[in-house]
C-alpha cells in the first residue's frame, strides 16, 4: 500500500481508489498490519476475582488465541494447548494451573508445563516447546496491553500520559453490563471511513450541534472528546476540560465532569466491519471522553 495513497494536504487529498474498498490483498496488508501494535487487552478489576482470563478479542488483532493469567504478577500466554491444539481456557475462572480438557495436560499459571498423564514412560519429556508460549505484557494505569512481537511500548506512552494521564485510571472497575456488540452489514473501509469523518455531522447528525464534539486523526488510532449536553453549565466545563494535560485535583474533576473511559473497537470481520461499544449510559452524561485503547 502505496504511502502516497492519500496527499497530506488536504486541499490536493482525493477519496480512495475503489480497490482500496475491494482488492483482498489491501484487507489481508491492513490485517497483518494489527501484529505489530500493542493492543488493549484488560483492566486489572478483570482479573480481581478470578485468575485466568481468555481474551477472545485479540485473535482477531494478532491471529493468536491468548489469556491472562493472574499469579505474583500478569502474564498474557498462549492459549492453545501444546500437543493437540485445543483451547486450554473458555472461560473466566479461578485455578491453581490450566489443565487442557482433552487429555489433561497441565500447565502452570507461567505456562510451564507441569504434567501429562502417562508421560513418565516417553523419556527427555517435558521440554521447553511444550510450555505454553508467553506474550509480551505491559501494564500502564491498570490497563494491559498485550501484543504479538510490537513496536516499543514506550512509544505508546507520551500520548495516553498526554491524554488520559491525570485520571484514576487504576482504580475503575470494568462493567460488563455495559458491553455492546453490533455486526454491520457493510464494506469495513467505507464503514471506518465515515466513521472518522466528522464533515456530514451537520448534515446527518443535526442534535449533535447542540454540544461540542471533536475528532483527532492519529497513525493508528483515532481518539474523541464529546460533550453529550448542551447545557450552559456542561459548556462551561467543557471550556475549562479541554486540555488534555494533568491537573492538581483529579479526582474532583473526574466526579465533577462524569468522566468515563471508553474502549470501543472498530474490527473488520472479513467482508465487514463490527463495531464495539458499551451503553453510554445517562443520555445527559456530562463527558465523554472516548480513546480507541488500540492498536498502538
Amino acid at each position: 500500500m502505496s504511502d502516497e495513497l492519500i496527499d497530506p494536504d488536504i486541499r490536493k487529498a482525493h477519496t480512495l481508489p475503489s480497490r482500496f474498498y475491494t482488492e483482498e490483498s489491501v484487507f489481508s496488508e491492513v490485517v497483518a498490519g494489527f501484529s505489530e501494535c500493542w493492543h488493549f487487552a484488560a483492566h486489572v478489576s478483570q482479573l480481581a476475582e478470578h485468575n485466568v482470563l481468555p481474551l477472545e478479542h485479540m485473535e482477531r488483532f494478532v491471529g493468536e488465541s491468548m489469556l491472562l493469567t493472574r499469579d505474583d504478577g500478569f502474564r498474557c500466554l498462549s492459549n492453545v494447548c501444546t500437543h493437540r491444539g485445543m483451547l486450554v481456557s473458555t472461560e473466566a475462572c479461578s485455578a491453581s494451573v490450566l489443565r487442557c480438557g482433552y487429555h489433561g495436560r497441565t500447565f502452570g499459571l507461567d505456562g510451564c508445563m507441569r504434567n501429562m498423564p502417562s508421560s513418565r514412560v516417553w523419556g527427555v519429556f517435558p521440554s521447553s516447546s511444550d510450555d505454553l508460549r508467553e506474550f509480551d505484557l505491559k501494564r500502564w494505569n491498570g490497563l494491559l496491553f498485550a501484543g504479538n512481537g510490537p513496536s516499543r511500548f514506550a512509544d505508546c506512552l507520551a500520548e495516553l500520559e498526554c491524554r488520559v494521564g491525570w485520571m484514576p485510571i487504576e482504580s475503575f472497575e470494568h462493567d460488563p453490563s455495559r458491553h455492546r456488540s453490533y455486526e454491520i452489514d457493510a464494506n469495513w473501509a467505507l464503514y471506518v471511513d465515515n466513521y472518522l469523518e466528522g464533515f456530514h455531522i451537520p448534515y446527518v447528525h443535526g442534535d449533535l450541534q447542540r454540544s461540542w464534539t471533536t475528532t483527532h486523526i492519529a497513525p493508528s488510532c483515532s481518539r474523541e472528546v464529546c460533550y453529550r449536553s448542551a447545557s450552559p453549565e456542561t459548556q462551561r466545563r467543557a471550556s475549562i476540560c479541554q486540555s488534555p494535560h494533568p491537573i492538581t485535583d483529579s479526582e474532583s474533576r473526574l466526579s465533577t465532569t462524569g468522566c468515563t473511559l471508553v474502549d470501543a473497537e472498530l474490527l473488520p470481520v472479513g467482508a465487514v466491519c463490527e463495531s464495539r461499544h458499551p451503553n453510554l449510559g445517562e443520555t445527559d452524561q456530562n463527558r465523554l471522553l472516548r480513546l480507541r485503547l488500540g492498536p498502538f
